[in-house]
């Protein structure tokens, strides 16, 4: 079974037309709002490692998915799992010889 990507999704249909300061704002709100989440839940150890990304705008009404930055995370885990894939190399190479 394959898991989907982690997202959050908004369906905007405003009787009215939004200003954009106002529409960044609130994404500028959800996006602190996950860092707190992320600091708080040891997904990030600072702020700024803790990022949203919009991966999809459709025309029309406002359809907005945000997803983790996972690259992020995975660059934050790489330093941990080096030791562990030399580990697995190493024993590859002594099983090979």
């Amino acid at each position: 079974m394959v898991l989907a990507e982690p997202s959050l999704q908004f369906y905007l249909e405003p009787e009215e037309p939004i200003e954009i300061s106002e529409l960044t704002g609130a994404l500028a709100a959800i996006a602190r709002q996950y860092q707190t989440y992320a600091v708080e839940n040891e997904l990030a150890t600072k702020n700024s490692e803790a990022r949203l990304l919009v991966s999809v705008v459709k025309p029309g009404s406002i359809d907005i998915n945000l997803v983790p930055d996972l690259v992020s995370t995975v660059a934050m885990a790489g330093p941990l799992l080096a030791p562990l894939i030399d580990k697995v190399a190493d024993r590859k190479v002594r099983q090979a010889s």
